[in-house]
């Protein structure tokens, strides 16, 4: 069995996303979902590093994030501010 890198376990739930590069909005899928970040689908032309604002799901305010990893036509997107069990929990109950 290969070892699990990932820090905080992933909730699959493929939801609308919405995500400012500055110069456009983009209107990808979020693929999961963790306490650390996002797998996001749909998404091009954006290089690792860069900051950007991704609003999950129809409702959600906009938050700061920093792309991490691309593969095929996912990009993995960690959460620039802290997010606490508390906040995480809350937010996975009001997007379902």
């Amino acid at each position: 069995m290969k070892d699990e890198r990932r820090g905080y376990p992933r909730v699959y739930m493929p939801i609308p996303a919405e995500v400012d590069v500055g110069d456009s909005l983009v209107h990808p899928s979020i693929i999961n979902i963790s306490q650390g970040g996002i797998c996001i689908r749909g998404v091009k032309d954006i290089p690792a590093n860069k900051e950007v604002s991704v609003r999950i799901g129809e409702e959600a305010s906009l938050v700061e994030m920093k792309v991490c990893w691309w593969h095929g036509p996912d990009m993995g997107c960690r959460f620039l501010g802290f997010m606490d069990e508390h906040k995480f929990a809350k937010m996975i109950k009001r997007l379902m």
